[in-house]
C-alpha cells in the first residue's frame, strides 16, 4: 500500500462478486483523502492506478495486483450517479477489505440513502456490455467477408476496375470523396468505416483489412466462433442486474452475490447462450427489474446532503 490517506480499500472484481478461478488475479478498490491543501488548491488526482505488474503487454497472473484508488470527492460523486463500481465498493465486506476506517463503517451505515429508483447505471451497463462484444464481433465479420472477396483477384488489380462487384450492405458502402478528381480518385470503398481509395489495389487493401482484423483480441474472435456471444460480457451484464435486483428488493446489497454460481456458468462458457436462451433470459430480467425499480419505494434521488455533510467532516469543517 502506498502513502495515500486511505479511508477503504478493498477486493473488487470477481474476488468480490465470487467468480473467480484459480488464474484470477486480484483488484483492489480504494477511497482515499486528499490533503486539505490540495483540496484547496484544486490539484488533487481525481484517481489514481498502481499496478504490480508494470512489464508491458504481459497479461496478469494470479500473483499480480491492481488497486484504483480513488479521491473521496470523486467516489462520492460516482455514488451519487448509482455508478456500480462505487456502488460495489461501498457493499465490499469488511471481510474482503485491507483497509475498514470507521469513517467508512459509519459510509457503510448509511449505503441506503444512495438508493434510488433512477439508478439507470446499471441498466445501461448491463446493455453496453452485452452489446459491446456483439457489435465488434459483427464487424469481424465484415472484415474477414470482404477479404475473401478480395482473395480471388490479383493483388495488382486496381479497387475501381471491380467497383461494380465490391460488397455493398449495410458496413459497406461506396462514398464520393472529391467530384472534381477522376474517376479512379474521386471514389473510396468503406469497409465497416475503413476507407479505401479507389484507386488502391487488391493487394494493398487486402493488407489492410488483414491488419484490422490481426487488431481484433482472443475475446472478439471467441465471440464470432461462439455465434456473437462474448462469455465475459455477457456474464457481467448479468451480475450487474442480479445487483440492482437484489437492492430494489431487498434495499440492501451482499457480497459475493447470492448468483456467483451461475454467472460463472456463463463467465467460463459452461452455458450455450443459444440452446439456453441467455440472451431472451437477460433481456427479459433487465425489463423486469427496470420495472420493479420504477414502482418501488425507493426515492427519486440520492441525498445528496448526507454525501456533502461526510466530505465536509473528514475535513472538520
Amino acid at each position: 500500500m502506498s502513502m495515500l490517506n486511505y479511508l477503504f480499500s478493498g477486493v473488487g472484481g470477481s474476488k468480490l462478486y465470487g467468480t473467480y478461478s484459480d488464474a484470477s488475479d486480484t483488484d483492489l478498490l480504494s477511497v482515499f483523502r486528499p490533503d486539505i491543501k490540495e483540496v484547496v488548491l484544486g490539484n488533487f488526482a481525481k484517481n489514481i492506478t498502481l499496478k504490480t505488474n508494470t512489464s508491458l503487454g504481459q497479461k496478469n497472473g494470479p500473483q499480480d495486483v491492481d488497486n484504483t484508488a480513488y479521491a473521496i470527492h470523486q467516489f462520492m460523486h460516482l455514488l451519487l450517479q448509482g455508478q456500480t463500481v462505487a456502488m460495489d465498493m461501498l457493499h465490499c465486506p469488511e471481510d474482503l477489505s485491507v483497509v475498514y476506517t470507521p469513517e467508512w463503517r459509519l459510509l457503510y451505515k448509511h449505503r441506503n440513502a444512495f438508493y434510488t429508483k433512477n439508478m439507470q447505471a446499471f441498466i445501461g451497463y448491463a446493455k453496453g456490455m452485452s452489446l459491446k462484444y456483439n457489435e465488434r464481433a459483427d464487424k469481424l465479420n465484415v472484415f474477414e467477408q470482404v477479404l475473401d472477396f478480395f482473395s480471388q483477384y490479383n493483388p495488382d488489380t486496381i479497387l475501381y476496375d471491380i467497383w461494380d462487384y465490391l460488397p455493398i450492405n449495410a458496413n459497406c458502402k461506396k462514398v464520393e470523396i472529391d467530384a472534381n478528381r477522376n474517376a479512379k480518385n474521386k471514389w473510396c470503398y468503406e469497409v465497416c468505416g475503413k476507407k479505401l481509395q479507389g484507386f488502391a489495389t487488391v493487394g494493398y487493401a487486402s493488407e489492410v483489412l488483414q491488419l484490422q482484423i490481426d487488431n481484433y483480441g482472443d475475446r472478439v474472435k471467441k465471440a464470432v466462433e461462439t455465434g456473437g456471444c462474448d462469455f465475459k460480457a455477457l456474464h457481467h451484464a448479468f451480475r450487474v442486474v442480479y445487483e440492482l435486483q437484489e437492492i430494489v428488493e431487498t434495499h440492501d446489497l451482499k457480497f459475493p452475490l447470492r448468483d456467483a454460481e451461475f454467472l460463472k456458468l456463463i463467465k467460463y462458457g459452461k452455458l450455450d447462450p443459444l440452446k439456453t436462451g441467455l440472451f431472451t433470459m437477460l433481456e427479459d430480467l433487465t425489463t423486469e427489474v427496470a420495472d420493479k425499480m420504477r414502482v418501488s419505494d425507493l426515492p427519486d434521488k440520492p441525498d445528496r446532503k448526507f454525501a456533502e455533510d461526510f466530505i465536509l467532516g473528514l475535513y472538520s469543517l
